[in-house]
């Protein structure tokens, strides 16, 4: 039987860091509101070992789970509040609604007039 090679999934170091960001103030959050990890992914509704993984900064845990640990312990993402968000989310969503569904290359034209 052959070995089934897995292509490891390549971040920059910007993406990293972010991530990083976010597993280091989790767990401090998870430390200043004196909870154990346990109780944390307990409520959540994760397992102990993804919430070590989200607080080591592991790219592979789902963005989903990772900001909802964060909302749990009131960790503001991509802006100060629920309102915030609402807005940028219509604002971005009517900016959608007006540019096109499907995207097309432009074709360059071949100059064939030699």
């Amino acid at each position: 039987m052959g070995t089934i090679m897995t292509k490891e999934r390549v971040h920059s170091r910007y993406t990293k860091a972010a991530i990083q960001l976010l597993g280091k103030l989790i767990k401090l959050r998870r430390r200043q509101a004196c909870m154990t990890e346990a109780e944390l992914a307990e409520r959540v509704g994760i397992s102990r070992t993804t919430l070590k993984k989200i607080e080591k900064g592991n790219p592979g845990v789902a963005l989903g789970i990772a900001f909802e640990v964060a909302t749990v312990l009131k960790i503001p993402l991509m802006g100060s509040n629920s309102k915030t968000i609402n807005f940028d989310l219509d604002h971005i969503e009517a900016k959608l609604a007006v540019l096109p569904k499907r995207i097309h290359k432009k074709t360059e034209d071949v100059d064939d007039n030699f």
